[in-house]
This record gives C-alpha cells, structure tokens and sequence, in this order.
C-alpha cells in the first residue's frame, strides 16, 4: 500500500506558463517539476525551523550532511521537544562529526548543560528511554552527547 496522496493545486496561468517553461527548458513533465520545487520548498522550511531550534558548528558541513540524510530532519523536529522535557534551558547543537576509525559520519545532538554530572547523566537516560524506541529512523547516523 502507498503512502502517497494526491493533492490537486491549482495555479494562476502565469505560474503554470511559467512551470511548464521551466519543465520544458528541465526536459522533465510539470508534474515531476511541481514535486521537485515542493519537496525543495518543504525541505528549506524545515531547515529553516531546526535553525530555530538548534545551533548548527560549522554549518555548511550540517547542511551537507542533512542533504544527503534529509531522513533525519522530522526526527530532529521531533527530538527537541524530547530532549526540552530533561534539558529545558540548555543550548542545543548540531555537528557533523566525522568518524575516521569507521568512515561513518555522523550528526551530534549536543546538549550544554551545566547540570552536575549525575544528574545530567539521569536525563540522558531519560532521553535515551525514548530514543530506543525510534533508533532504526535515525539510521545509525544520529546521537545525542553532552556537551
């Protein structure tokens, strides 16, 4: 069974002139065209959330990785209120962070906190208790670590 929807948009003459000039100079149908742009519009908008909600270390490396793993952009989403219910005034930040040993890249989710050790170790694990139960969405490829 599909996941997909049809959603019918209807466009002014100039803007549907306009994508099928566009679609013919891309040599694609319109249709293909209008899901590119949406899937590209939806993408930036998210982006543009998460930069509400984290602090991207070296940004374009992010955004690479994000590109190339754009799967983990509504976990991401999903996360913040998560990782607020144990951390709720701690700076959050996203890092790319290479993996020499196992060429497996990765992004961090780092949580600054000034919490003692304990305690901060405590709500990690809280967090932890919900990340288990969602670890095959980030693919291997998110974690979150203290900063």
């Amino acid at each position: 069974m599909s996941d997909n929807q049809i959603v019918t948009i209807q466009l002014p003459k100039e803007d549907s002139d306009r994508l099928a000039v566009e679609a013919k100079r891309r040599q694609i149908d319109p249709t293909t065209l209008a899901q590119i742009l949406l899937h590209n519009s939806l993408t930036n908008l998210d982006i543009e959330s998460l930069e509400k909600l984290y602090t991207f270390r070296e940004k374009p490396e992010v955004l690479d990785f994000l590109e190339k793993h754009h799967f983990l952009i509504p976990l991401l989403l999903e996360a913040h209120p998560r990782i607020r219910e144990h951390f709720p005034d701690s700076p959050l930040f996203l890092e790319y962070v290479p993996d020499p040993e196992i060429d497996d890249p990765r992004l961090v989710v780092y949580i600054a906190t000034n919490l003692d050790t304990e305690e901060a170790l405590d709500r990690m694990d809280l967090l932890d208790d919900w990340w288990v139960e969602v670890p095959n969405r980030g693919q291997g490829k998110m974690f979150f670590n203290l900063d």
